[in-house]
C-alpha cells in the first residue's frame, strides 16, 4: 500500500509511552523458546550468521488493549513476513494498557528483565543517567541508517546527550494544532460565527451559550492527565503556542518564555497564572464536568456519551481531517473543529531507544529501524491483520475501515490509537474519511515553517539535581490537577505551590538548568 497514516488520538500534553523488549519468550517462526541461542551482549550484537533473535516489543495501547488471540495473530503475520524477506529477527508483541505502561516497563528494566526497545517516560536524559539506555552511535550508519535518512539530522539532535545519541524521536507531525471540537448538531444551534473564535480567550461566550441551551451537559470536557500528570483543558499547550506566550517546557517545572533564553520557574510566570485563571473561570461558571480533576473518561468519550458538549485537543492534522475523524466511528457524527493555537517546533521528548538490559542490541536496532521504514511491520503492529482487524475501504486510495459490524472495541486486535506515537507516522494507513493527500503537505509545511524554539535540541541533565527534581515532582502532583481544571482558587493555591516548590529545591533546578543552557549556547 501507499504511504498512509491513521487518525491519532494524541492529547495536547501527550502521554509518554514506551516500546520495550528483548530476547526470547515464546516460540515464533524460526526461533527456539529461549530466543537466541548464544547472543553476544557487546555493542556488536549477534554476529552469528544463522542465529535468529526474538525482539519483544512492549508498547502502550490507548483506550483499547488487544486480545491475546488477536495479538498472536498479528505477531504471527509479522514473523511470517520477516521469514519470507530473510530477516534474522522475529518479534514478540506485548501490548500494555497505557495507564500501567510506565510503571510496568520501568520495573522490568530495574528488575533486570530482558528489554530491547523502549521509550523513557521520564525523559531520555534521566534514563541515560540511571543506566537504562544504550548509546546508539555504533548502529546509526548501518542498522539505523534507514530511520536516520527518513528523519534527517535535525530530528536526531533531540536525542543527543553528552555527545552521544541514545534514542530516536518518534517521527510524526510533531507540530500540533490545538482545536476546539464540538458536535456540529450542537454548534449549529448556538448562533455563533465560527470565524469569531480565533483563540482560547474567545470561548467564554461560546461556553456560556452552550450552558444556557444545554444545561444537562458540561460545556467543555477535560483531557485525562498522563503518567501521573493532572487532568487539564490543554490550556498549557494552547497558551504556549506561536503568537502567544511561546513557552518551551524543559520539564521538572522549568521553561523558557519567548526568545529569552532565561530558565524560569514555570509556576511563577504570567503564562501559568493565565492558564489557572481561565480554568478557574470556567469551573466557577459551571462550564466543566463535575470532579474534572479526577474524571477517568476521555474527553471525546464524554462528548459521545452526551455528558459534555466540547473539548480541546491537539492534532498534527488539518481541521477538515479532525472533523472527518468522527465520521469513521461505528456511530458517526459531524463535528466542528476550530483551531486555537499552533505549537512551536520544540524539543521532541517522545523517543525510542534500546534498553541497557538488551541481549542483542544490533538486532534490536534493526527492529527499531523497521518501525520507521517498513510499512508492513509498522502497520500490522498498529492495525493488526487484514480481514480480522481491518478491511480495505474500497475507495481506491488504500484507506481502511473496521470490518463490517466491528469497531475498535470489538476487533480482536488494534493499537490504532497508538498511531502517531510509535515509529514513522507517515507510513501508517489511514481510515476512510481522513485524507492523506491533504494532510501530508499540511504536516510537512507546519514542521518546516513553524517558529523553532530558541532551545531546540537542548535537554537538561538532572544528575546533579536528582533529589530536587524528585521533590519538586511530588509538589507539582499535589496541585497541578486542581489548578489546571479550575477546582483550586489561583489566588489561594499558587502562592502555596510556589512556597512548597522553593522548599523542594526549585531554585537549584533553575540555576543548574541555566548553567547548562549557557554552556549549550
Amino acid at each position: 500500500m501507499k504511504l498512509k497514516r491513521l487518525l491519532a488520538w494524541v492529547l495536547g500534553t501527550l502521554m509518554a509511552l514506551s516500546l520495550a523488549g528483548c530476547s526470547g519468550g515464546k516460540d515464533t517462526a524460526g526461533t527456539t523458546g529461549g530466543g537466541t541461542a548464544a547472543v553476544d551482549t557487546t555493542a556488536g550484537g549477534n554476529e552469528a550468521g544463522d542465529e535468529i533473535s526474538t525482539i519483544k516489543i512492549s508498547y502502550p495501547c490507548l483506550v483499547v488493549t488487544p486480545t491475546e488471540e488477536g495479538t498472536a495473530e498479528a505477531e504471527n503475520a509479522i514473523n511470517k513476513y520477516l521469514e519470507e524477506i530473510g530477516e534474522k529477527v522475529r518479534i514478540d508483541l506485548d501490548p500494555i494498557d497505557g495507564n500501567n505502561y510506565s510503571t510496568q516497563v520501568d520495573m522490568q528494566i530495574i528488575g533486570g528483565e530482558n528489554i530491547d526497545i523502549y521509550c523513557p517516560l521520564t525523559g531520555m536524559d534521566a534514563a541515560v543517567q540511571t543506566n537504562k539506555l544504550l548509546a546508539l552511535d555504533d548502529y546509526l550508519n548501518d542498522e539505523l541508517a534507514g530511520a536516520i535518512e527518513v528523519m534527517g539530522e535535525d530530528f536526531k539532535k533531540n536525542c543527543e546527550f553528552n555527545g552521544k545519541t541514545y534514542a530516536l524521536p518518534c517521527y510524526k507531525g510533531s507540530v500540533l494544532v490545538y482545536y476546539w471540537v464540538c458536535p456540529k448538531e450542537i454548534f449549529d444551534t448556538l448562533g455563533i460565527d465560527r470565524a469569531s473564535i480565533k483563540n482560547v480567550r474567545d470561548l467564554d461566550p461560546v461556553l456560556a451559550k452552550i450552558k444556557e441551551l444545554y444545561p444537562d451537559m458540561a460545556a467543555i470536557a477535560p483531557s485525562i492527565g498522563a503518567n501521573g500528570a493532572g487532568n487539564n483543558f490543554e490550556l498549557a499547550r494552547v497558551l504556549a503556542g506561536v503568537g502567544d506566550y511561546e513557552v518551551t517546557n524543559l520539564n521538572n517545572g522549568i521553561c523558557v518564555v519567548g526568545d529569552d533564553r532565561t530558565v524560569r520557574n514555570m509556576y511563577e510566570t504570567d503564562y501559568f497564572r493565565e492558564i489557572c485563571d481561565i480554568a478557574y473561570g470556567w469551573n466557577q461558571a459551571g462550564y466543566v464536568v463535575k470532579d474534572a480533576s479526577v474524571v477517568t473518561d476521555a474527553n471525546f468519550t464524554l462528548v459521545e456519551a452526551g455528558r459534555a458538549a466540547s473539548y480541546i485537543i491537539g492534532y498534527a492534522y488539518s481541521a477538515e481531517s479532525v472533523e472527518a475523524m468522527s465520521l469513521t466511528k461505528a456511530d458517526p457524527y459531524e463535528t466542528v473543529a476550530i483551531p486555537l493555537s499552533k505549537d512551536m517546533m520544540s524539543p521532541i521528548t517522545l523517543t525510542w531507544g534500546i534498553a541497557y538490559t538488551c541481549k542483542d542490541p544490533a538486532a534490536a536496532a534493526r527492529v527499531l529501524n523497521m518501525l520507521y521504514t517498513d510499512e508492513f511491520v509498522l502497520n500490522t503492529l498498529i492495525f493488526g491483520v487484514e480481514g480480522s482487524d481491518w478491511v480495505d475501504a474500497g475507495t481506491g486510495d488504500g484507506s481502511i475501515l473496521w470490518p463490517e459490524g466491528k469497531d475498535m472495541n470489538s476487533v480482536p486486535y488494534t493499537a490504532a490509537l497508538t498511531c502517531g506515537i510509535i515509529g514513522n507516522q507517515f507510513k501508517m494507513y489511514s481510515m476512510e474519511g481522513v485524507t492523506l493527500a491533504s494532510d501530508i503537505p499540511f504536516m510537512a509545511d507546519n514542521m518546516k515553517n513553524t517558529k523553532k524554539s530558541p532551545v531546540f535540541g537542548f535537554a537538561v541533565d538532572i544528575e546533579k539535581i536528582k533529589t530536587q527534581t524528585a521533590a519538586v515532582s511530588n509538589v507539582i502532583a499535589q496541585y497541578e490537577g486542581g489548578l489546571y481544571t479550575g477546582e483550586l482558587d489561583p489566588d489561594v493555591y499558587i502562592p502555596k505551590l510556589l512556597d512548597e516548590l522553593e522548599s523542594a529545591g526549585m531554585s537549584d533546578i533553575v540555576a543548574e538548568a541555566q548553567r547548562q543552557l549557557d554552556a549549550w549556547k
